[in-house]
Protein backbone atom coordinates (compact mmCIF):
# COMPACT_ATOMS: atom_id res chain seq x y z
CA UNK A 1 0.00 0.00 0.00
CA UNK A 2 2.70 2.40 0.72
CA UNK A 3 4.56 1.69 -2.21
CA UNK A 4 1.25 2.67 -4.25
CA UNK A 5 0.12 5.30 -2.38
CA UNK A 6 3.84 6.90 -3.30
CA UNK A 7 4.08 5.89 -6.83
CA UNK A 8 0.50 7.72 -7.18
CA UNK A 9 1.83 10.80 -5.54
CA UNK A 10 5.09 10.83 -7.87
CA UNK A 11 2.51 9.83 -11.19
CA UNK A 12 0.66 13.18 -10.27
CA UNK A 13 3.10 15.08 -10.10
CA UNK A 14 4.96 14.38 -13.09
CA UNK A 15 1.40 14.94 -14.56
CA UNK A 16 1.82 18.51 -13.15
CA UNK A 17 4.75 19.36 -14.57
CA UNK A 18 3.96 18.32 -18.12
CA UNK A 19 0.78 20.73 -17.75
CA UNK A 20 3.44 23.44 -16.93
CA UNK A 21 5.91 22.82 -18.70
CA UNK A 22 3.10 22.63 -21.97
CA UNK A 23 2.03 26.36 -20.87
CA UNK A 24 5.15 27.80 -20.89
CA UNK A 25 6.80 26.58 -24.22
CA UNK A 26 2.90 27.62 -25.92
CA UNK A 27 3.46 30.99 -24.47
CA UNK A 28 6.14 31.42 -25.83
CA UNK A 29 5.00 30.42 -29.29
CA UNK A 30 2.51 33.18 -29.62
CA UNK A 31 5.02 35.86 -28.16
CA UNK A 32 7.62 34.84 -30.86
CA UNK A 33 5.10 35.08 -33.57
CA UNK A 34 3.58 38.42 -33.04
CA UNK A 35 7.22 39.64 -32.42
CA UNK A 36 8.17 38.09 -35.83
CA UNK A 37 4.85 39.12 -37.81
CA UNK A 38 6.20 40.33 -41.53
CA UNK A 39 7.16 44.03 -41.77
CA UNK A 40 4.98 44.08 -45.05
CA UNK A 41 1.89 44.06 -43.33
CA UNK A 42 2.47 47.21 -41.09
CA UNK A 43 1.68 50.38 -42.59
CA UNK A 44 4.53 52.44 -43.42
CA UNK A 45 5.10 55.99 -41.77
CA UNK A 46 7.82 57.41 -43.15
CA UNK A 47 6.71 60.50 -44.71
CA UNK A 48 3.66 61.37 -46.56
CA UNK A 49 2.51 59.27 -49.13
CA UNK A 50 2.38 60.85 -52.56
CA UNK A 51 -1.07 61.85 -54.44
CA UNK A 52 -1.59 60.03 -57.39
CA UNK A 53 -0.67 62.04 -60.61
CA UNK A 54 -3.25 64.31 -62.17
CA UNK A 55 -4.85 62.68 -65.53
CA UNK A 56 -2.99 64.14 -68.29
CA UNK A 57 -5.03 66.63 -70.22
CA UNK A 58 -6.68 66.13 -73.35
CA UNK A 59 -4.99 66.94 -75.94
CA UNK A 60 -5.73 70.43 -77.87
CA UNK A 61 -8.70 69.83 -80.99
CA UNK A 62 -7.62 70.97 -84.01
CA UNK A 63 -8.13 74.45 -85.39
CA UNK A 64 -11.74 74.07 -86.93
CA UNK A 65 -11.24 75.30 -90.52
CA UNK A 66 -13.27 77.46 -92.39
CA UNK A 67 -15.18 75.63 -95.03
CA UNK A 68 -15.57 77.34 -98.36
CA UNK A 69 -18.73 78.01 -99.47
CA UNK A 70 -19.73 74.72 -100.85
CA UNK A 71 -20.65 74.81 -105.02
CA UNK A 72 -23.68 73.34 -105.72
CA UNK A 73 -23.58 70.01 -108.27
CA UNK A 74 -24.09 71.10 -111.66
CA UNK A 75 -22.51 74.51 -111.11
CA UNK A 76 -19.30 75.83 -111.08
CA UNK A 77 -17.70 79.32 -109.73
CA UNK A 78 -16.03 82.43 -112.23
CA UNK A 79 -14.62 85.10 -111.20
CA UNK A 80 -13.33 88.12 -113.20
CA UNK A 81 -9.69 89.28 -112.45
CA UNK A 82 -10.57 92.97 -114.09
CA UNK A 83 -13.36 93.77 -112.11
CA UNK A 84 -13.12 91.40 -109.19
CA UNK A 85 -16.76 89.93 -109.34
CA UNK A 86 -17.88 85.98 -108.69
CA UNK A 87 -21.11 84.14 -109.68
CA UNK A 88 -21.85 80.20 -110.05
CA UNK A 89 -22.75 79.41 -113.86
CA UNK A 90 -24.55 76.14 -114.52
CA UNK A 91 -21.60 73.82 -116.26
CA UNK A 92 -24.11 72.27 -118.67
CA UNK A 93 -23.16 75.49 -120.37
CA UNK A 94 -20.38 75.85 -123.04
CA UNK A 95 -18.04 78.71 -122.53
CA UNK A 96 -17.37 81.02 -124.70
CA UNK A 97 -14.38 82.86 -126.27
CA UNK A 98 -13.31 85.19 -123.13
CA UNK A 99 -13.39 89.32 -124.78
CA UNK A 100 -9.67 90.71 -125.24
CA UNK A 101 -10.35 93.42 -122.52
CA UNK A 102 -11.07 90.83 -119.88
CA UNK A 103 -15.10 92.62 -118.85
CA UNK A 104 -16.16 89.23 -118.61
CA UNK A 105 -17.56 85.87 -119.07
CA UNK A 106 -20.03 84.12 -121.85
CA UNK A 107 -21.76 80.63 -121.85
CA UNK A 108 -24.16 79.33 -124.05
CA UNK A 109 -26.39 76.26 -124.31
CA UNK A 110 -24.97 74.42 -127.37
CA UNK A 111 -27.79 75.46 -129.75
CA UNK A 112 -26.79 78.87 -129.03
CA UNK A 113 -30.67 79.64 -127.37
CA UNK A 114 -29.49 79.84 -123.73
CA UNK A 115 -27.40 82.76 -123.15
CA UNK A 116 -25.48 83.75 -119.54
CA UNK A 117 -23.10 86.53 -119.36
CA UNK A 118 -21.32 87.78 -116.50
CA UNK A 119 -19.43 91.58 -117.15
CA UNK A 120 -18.31 94.46 -115.64
CA UNK A 121 -18.16 97.97 -117.23
CA UNK A 122 -17.20 101.54 -115.71
CA UNK A 123 -19.54 103.42 -114.76
CA UNK A 124 -18.60 106.03 -117.43
CA UNK A 125 -22.05 108.12 -117.35
CA UNK A 126 -22.34 108.24 -113.82
CA UNK A 127 -25.46 106.50 -113.77
CA UNK A 128 -27.39 106.65 -109.96
CA UNK A 129 -29.16 102.54 -109.61
CA UNK A 130 -32.36 104.82 -110.72
CA UNK A 131 -31.26 105.87 -113.95
CA UNK A 132 -29.18 102.27 -114.35
CA UNK A 133 -32.59 100.54 -113.95
CA UNK A 134 -34.33 102.94 -116.92
CA UNK A 135 -31.23 101.85 -119.14
CA UNK A 136 -31.59 98.58 -118.68
CA UNK A 137 -35.26 98.45 -119.26
CA UNK A 138 -34.67 99.80 -123.21
CA UNK A 139 -35.92 97.52 -125.48
CA UNK A 140 -37.40 95.23 -123.13
CA UNK A 141 -41.04 94.19 -122.49
CA UNK A 142 -40.66 94.94 -118.73
CA UNK A 143 -42.63 92.52 -116.45
CA UNK A 144 -40.85 93.23 -113.01
CA UNK A 145 -37.97 96.16 -111.92
CA UNK A 146 -36.54 96.72 -108.37
CA UNK A 147 -33.71 98.75 -107.17
CA UNK A 148 -33.02 97.71 -103.34
CA UNK A 149 -29.83 100.07 -102.35
CA UNK A 150 -26.98 99.84 -105.59
CA UNK A 151 -29.07 96.42 -106.65
CA UNK A 152 -31.43 96.71 -109.91
CA UNK A 153 -33.27 93.97 -111.20
CA UNK A 154 -35.11 94.32 -114.26
CA UNK A 155 -36.80 91.47 -116.14
CA UNK A 156 -39.19 91.16 -119.33
CA UNK A 157 -39.58 89.53 -122.58
CA UNK A 158 -37.64 90.78 -125.77
CA UNK A 159 -38.21 89.35 -129.53
CA UNK A 160 -42.23 88.99 -129.63
CA UNK A 161 -42.39 87.62 -126.13
CA UNK A 162 -40.07 84.55 -127.42
CA UNK A 163 -37.25 85.05 -125.31
CA UNK A 164 -37.24 85.69 -121.62
CA UNK A 165 -34.25 88.56 -119.82
CA UNK A 166 -33.39 88.84 -116.77
CA UNK A 167 -30.75 91.21 -116.03
CA UNK A 168 -29.33 92.83 -112.22
CA UNK A 169 -26.56 95.49 -112.21
CA UNK A 170 -24.52 96.51 -109.08
CA UNK A 171 -24.13 99.83 -109.31
CA UNK A 172 -20.99 102.14 -107.83
CA UNK A 173 -19.78 105.43 -108.72
CA UNK A 174 -16.87 103.83 -110.23
CA UNK A 175 -18.30 100.67 -111.85
CA UNK A 176 -20.99 98.37 -112.66
CA UNK A 177 -21.16 94.85 -112.49
CA UNK A 178 -23.98 93.08 -114.34
CA UNK A 179 -24.91 89.27 -114.83
CA UNK A 180 -27.67 89.04 -117.49
CA UNK A 181 -29.83 85.61 -118.93
CA UNK A 182 -31.11 85.29 -121.63
CA UNK A 183 -33.32 81.62 -122.85
CA UNK A 184 -36.50 80.78 -124.42
CA UNK A 185 -40.25 81.75 -123.27
CA UNK A 186 -40.83 77.85 -123.72
CA UNK A 187 -37.75 76.75 -120.88
CA UNK A 188 -38.78 79.26 -118.77
CA UNK A 189 -39.55 76.21 -116.35
CA UNK A 190 -36.45 74.43 -117.20
CA UNK A 191 -33.79 77.50 -116.18
CA UNK A 192 -35.92 80.22 -113.59
CA UNK A 193 -33.96 77.77 -111.12
CA UNK A 194 -30.47 78.60 -112.19
CA UNK A 195 -31.69 82.34 -113.19
CA UNK A 196 -32.28 82.63 -109.13
CA UNK A 197 -29.37 80.88 -107.89
CA UNK A 198 -27.05 82.24 -109.97
CA UNK A 199 -28.56 86.04 -109.11
CA UNK A 200 -28.14 84.84 -105.58
CA UNK A 201 -24.32 83.61 -106.15
CA UNK A 202 -23.74 86.93 -107.57
CA UNK A 203 -20.93 88.96 -105.83
CA UNK A 204 -19.28 92.19 -107.23
CA UNK A 205 -16.08 93.26 -107.43
CA UNK A 206 -14.98 96.86 -106.10
CA UNK A 207 -17.53 99.53 -107.41
CA UNK A 208 -15.62 102.52 -105.88
CA UNK A 209 -13.18 103.08 -108.76
CA UNK A 210 -12.86 102.45 -112.59
CA UNK A 211 -11.17 99.37 -113.65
Amino acid sequence: MGFAAGRYRFVLVWIMCELLASCATTSHSTAVTSTTEPSSVVPTTSGSASPPPPPPSPAPSSPSVSNSPRIPAGYDQYSNARYGFTTLWPSSLQIQAQPADNDGQKWASPDGQVQLLAFGSNNIHNYSPRQDEAAAAQGMSVTYANVTGNIVTVSGYMNNRQAIIYRRDVVGPGAIDTLYWSYPASQKAKWDAAVTLTALSFQPGNLDTAH
